[in-house]
């Protein structure tokens, strides 16, 4: 088992978690607007 690999997953996975609720936000804002 790569830590490196665990490592890098768990980065990826928290990137499209964030981006996902930004843009999620983003639409949101715009309908409630």
């Amino acid at each position: 088992a790569n830590p490196w690999k665990i490592i890098g997953e768990h980065l990826i996975i928290a990137v499209l978690v964030i981006i996902t609720t930004h843009y999620i936000g983003h639409v949101i804002s715009m309908l409630l607007r």
